[in-house]
């Protein structure tokens, strides 16, 4: 029996439950008007916003055809006999809606399984929800194809099965909402010369390999353009995002457990592309890819507070970010951290990093090269925190061109060297083989072995502070008047002297091999 003590505390606790209500991940202010239900907070972007899916029902009809212009709409209904695509007569069949619909038309699926079709360019498909509606591809046929055209949104049905999820063909401005794209493979989302594509709160999941493609979750090919917001990419063969000969706008996205890049963005035959299709990606999270994390080869990218980590692999993989093949890169306010090997690779190519985090990488948190000679290695770090790597915080190999300003490179572990001798290397800063650099008012600290090694190299060190290490600046393989010193001091306020060590200290004595992309899959 209960007390009338205890009855008020219960009447206090719902009241207090009340107020609360109950737990709900907030969108943001753009969210879509088409979402009356907000999602269950399964995944999250780098800036910790919920994003994702909505799995309930868009309305309580059995159609939801609310937001959508339509010219006419044709119902379908699994459960129905087949009728004239009435909301009073539906098809039984999404291949008859799809044979009768033209641009500007819309068909509306009620909950059922229904096999896979193609639709003309310009035609909206509008499921009822994730959760009840599942179009199924065959073999190597797509579950779902939009031929050329203009316009059209598909949204709230679940793709599954066949060789892709989606196929587009040459469409334009197409408008993908609320999809989940599942157990395919080949590829999830294929996109082929599409412009002005926008992808929103999108899954795409378990895409392997299969006949035609390694398993790719997202696909942006010829030309493609497309804006990707709070989509997930998880769980796929081979790359999550894999941008060709096209440019992508993306925020908001989480991509994990990528079999081998988790996005790679490439320009390699177009000479028009790196200058006309540039890239962004912004406020996302690649994580738990293997090989690479992002991947950037002769394209224009520029990166915002985005988060790259435990990109996993051996052997030369587990690189968090590589950029190569004459690649723009800008880097800023971003985390790079707990890769198998380097944090970030640059070979004969240009990059910007700014107010970055590289942190606790393996064999390298900053790696510089020109490994085929091109003359194009160009590296600008400005503000950066370079913290806890193996072996060097920021490494240059060949490097013409490297400008390190402010910021921090501290506690750098030791990794063993065998070559030229056996030693454990913790360096915050190693210059080798004819690199050109500038480093003005850095904080190196606590890297065990030198602040700075410079090896058959030109710099110029000025306004920097060294301390913990067994030596500041260490000089060797060069002419003294390659090096200038210039209101250096240590902690304690002493000024910084180069020293020339008897023995030479042992070093990195090459550059890095280039990891590839995996093969573009075939249409």
């Amino acid at each position: 029996m209960i007390n009338r003590c205890t009855s008020m505390r219960l009447m206090l606790l719902a009241t207090a439950l009340l107020a609360l209500g109950a737990p709900r991940c907030s969108d943001g202010d753009d969210a879509e008007p088409l979402k009356p239900r907000e999602p269950i907070c399964d995944h999250r972007d780098a800036e910790k916003r919920c994003i994702g899916v909505t799995t309930t029902a868009l309305c309580d009809e059995l159609f939801c055809t609310a937001g959508a212009t339509c010219s006419a709409i044709y119902y379908v209904n699994d459960n129905a006999a087949g009728g004239d695509g009435s909301a009073g007569s539906p098809f039984s069949t999404l291949a008859a809606a799809a044979a009768k619909a033209v641009a500007g038309e819309c068909i509306a699926v009620a909950p059922g399984a229904y096999s896979g079709a193609t639709l003309a360019g310009g035609v909206s498909l509008l499921g009822r929800g994730l959760d009840s509606v599942t179009i199924t591809g065959s073999g190597t046929t797509p579950a779902l194809t939009v031929g050329a055209g203009k316009g059209g949104v598909i949204r709230h049905v679940t793709l599954t099965g066949g060789g892709k999820g989606l196929l587009l063909k040459e469409t334009s401005n197409v408008r993908l909402e609320q999809l989940k794209v599942s157990a395919v493979k080949d590829v999830g989302i294929d996109v082929r010369k599409g412009t002005g594509l926008t992808i929103e709160r999108v899954l795409v999941e378990q895409a392997t390999k299969g006949s035609k493609g390694d398993g790719v979750g997202l696909l942006l090919v010829s030309g493609a353009t497309a804006k990707i917001k709070d989509v997930v990419i998880t769980n796929t063969s081979g790359v999550g995002i894999m941008v060709h000969e096209a440019a992508v706008q993306l925020s908001s996205a989480l991509i994990q457990s990528s079999g081998s890049h988790g996005v790679s963005i490439q320009c390699d035959t177009d000479p028009t592309c790196k200058s006309a299709l540039a890239s962004t990606i912004s406020a996302s999270r690649i994580t738990r890819a293997t090989m690479v994390g992002l991947w950037v080869d002769g394209a224009k990218l520029t990166v915002k507070t985005t988060e790259v980590d435990n990109t996993r692999g051996s052997s030369g993989f587990g690189r968090g970010v590589d950029i190569q093949g004459g690649a723009l890169l800008e880097l800023r306010d971003s985390q790079i951290h707990h890769s198998d090997y380097q944090g970030l690779m640059a070979d004969g190519s240009e990059v910007l990093l700014e107010n970055n985090r590289i942190e606790d990488n393996e064999d390298r948190g900053v790696w510089l090269q020109d490994f085929n000679k091109t003359s194009m290695c160009k590296a600008t770090l400005n503000k950066n925190q370079i913290k806890g790597n193996s072996m060097t915080g920021v490494g240059a190999f060949g490097c013409a061109d490297l400008a390190i300003t402010g910021g921090e490179i501290s506690d750098t572990r030791e990794q063993l060297l065998t070559i030229p001798i056996p030693e454990k290397a913790s360096d915050g800063v190693q210059l080798l083989d004819s690199t050109v650099a500038l480093v003005d008012g850095v904080k190196l600290s606590g890297n065990k072995r030198t602040g700075l090694l410079l090896d058959a190299s030109t710099a110029t060190i000025k306004n920097s502070v060294f301390s913990g290490g067994t030596y500041d600046v260490v000089t060797q393989n060069h002419q003294a008047a390659n090096v200038i010193l210039s209101g250096n001091t240590t902690a304690t306020g002493a000024a910084v002297q180069a020293t020339v060590p008897k023995t030479l200290l042992g070093r990195i004595i090459a550059g890095m091999t280039l990891i590839q992309n995996d093969p573009i899959p075939t249409p």
